[in-house]
């Protein structure tokens, strides 16, 4: 069995801050996962719909791919809970920083919790039982300690930086590490020269992860920053000392000192619990639609840990990281063929298809670690059967708008208005036909 474990510190304003993962991981895995959680996720949905949590909505739920369980679901599953008393312990210690604790959490060895896991793992393994890998979608000092003492595969999930519908949806797939601390640049560094072939060609992997229609446009700002949700481990944990404020600050510096060409687009990240005031000249705020325009507009990307950089090294723009990053490893090659045979690795082995990576048999035949050029075949066969199908879900669409102009124009046909301008459609037509030149 697989075990679930989503931490109950409240460092947002709840006791279940990872609602949508534990609805994922339910969805996919099933009712013989065992969790490691706390009483909060097993709320009944009306609930947490009455608490407005976003997590309910249905529609959230369908693009992200998983169904709201009724309360006889949530009653049938296998828990094994931490304490409600060691959550609180941990905030206890922060009383007045939630996301010290938090920060504490994801990098800190933390005694009262490892003896709880330990004791929910030994519950969860009672009778004949066993564990065989445990997933989580947050990094746990604690945790990965504990499975390092067992042995016992510990994977991290969380959204990959290529998401629909501009996108073929990606996860990240990784036994050390999410958003920071993460495996990507090592597995590059062992793979040695895997043959990227058909993959170095420009363009290649754009044609591949690609969904939407791209329309070329020439940049029109030198910059763009983009900035991220404040809460988050990328920022809290990952950020190498950086901040959103600080980025905004050196590149005001930087038009100031004549080195950058403003003014610098600044988009900001849509989960924010803050809104962009008033900026100074060097600044503007981004109003494109997509992130993809964003980012057609830009010559180069400053970001601490975005996944606009993702998309940036797809649309052959420039950018910076300055935080931890899994694509790091990407942006710091030396010349062109040995970025591109990174970006390789990056795209189609480090990341996985959405669909495939909430696999059972996906997730164990990845704990066998299979070689980098297998994980890369069945990686890229994933990817084109997703392919396939958005290309298809887009031609079902455009034959649906089709069939409705054609039903609309009928009843135009039909119309009595369109019979009583018959006689003026006839005339309008003898008089261009018969009208003098010039």
């Amino acid at each position: 069995m697989f075990a679930v474990f989503l931490p109950a510190l409240n460092f947002r304003g709840d006791r279940s801050p990872y609602l949508w993962w534990f609805y994922k991981f339910l969805e996919h895995f099933g009712s013989n996962t065992g969790f490691i959680c706390g009483q909060e996720y097993f709320r009944e949905v009306n609930v947490h719909a009455a608490n407005r949590r976003w997590e309910v909505n249905p529609a959230t739920a369908a693009s992200l791919g998983y169904g709201l369980p009724s309360l006889e679901t949530l009653e049938r599953l296998t828990r094994a809970d931490i304490p409600d008393t060691v959550w609180e312990t941990m905030a206890s210690a922060f009383p007045t920083d939630p996301l010290a604790a938090f920060r504490h959490l994801c990098l800190d060895d933390d005694v009262p919790l490892r003896k709880a896991l330990d004791q929910s793992l030994f519950a969860l393994e009672s009778g004949e039982r066993s564990v065989e890998a445990i997933l989580t979608c947050v990094n746990c000092a604690t945790l990965q300690r504990l499975c390092r003492e067992r042995n016992l595969p510990l994977i991290h999930y969380e959204l990959g930086p290529l998401r629909g519908p501009t996108w073929l949806p990606t996860a990240y797939f990784d036994f050390s590490g999410v958003n920071g601390n993460t495996e990507a640049a090592a597995r590059y560094a062992a793979a040695g020269a895997l043959p990227a072939g058909e993959w170095l060609v420009p363009g290649a992997l754009r044609a591949l992860f690609l969904v939407a229609t791209l329309r070329e446009r020439e940049p029109d700002a030198e910059l763009g920053i983009g900035l991220q949700i404040e809460d988050d481990s990328n920022v809290v944990c990952y950020a190498n000392g950086h901040s959103g404020p600080a980025l905004l600050r050196h590149a005001m510096r930087e038009v100031a000192d004549g080195r950058v060409r403003g003014p610098v687009r600044v988009r900001p990240h849509p989960g924010s619990m803050f809104r962009l005031g008033p900026l100074p000249a060097a600044l503007v705020r981004d109003e494109s639609p997509s992130p993809l325009q964003f980012l057609q507009s830009c010559q180069q990307l400053w970001t601490i840990n975005s996944s606009l950089a993702a998309e940036a090294l797809l649309l052959e723009r420039r950018a910076m990281v300055c935080g931890e990053s899994p694509l790091a490893f990407c942006l710091q090659q030396q010349d062109s063929a040995t970025a591109a045979r990174a970006s390789a690795f990056y795209f189609l082995n480090y990341l996985a298809p959405w669909t495939l990576a909430f696999s059972a048999d996906y997730v164990r035949w990845r704990i066998q670690r299979p070689a980098e050029t297998d994980i890369r075949n069945r990686h890229v066969e994933g990817f084109m059967k997703d392919k396939i199908k958005a290309l298809e879900a887009r031609i079902a669409e455009l034959e649906r708008q089709v069939e409705e102009r054609e039903r609309a124009l009928a009843r135009l046909h039909t119309s009595y208005s369109w019979r009583l301008t018959h006689p003026l459609r006839l005339a309008s037509r003898f008089m261009r036909k018969h009208a003098a030149p010039g």
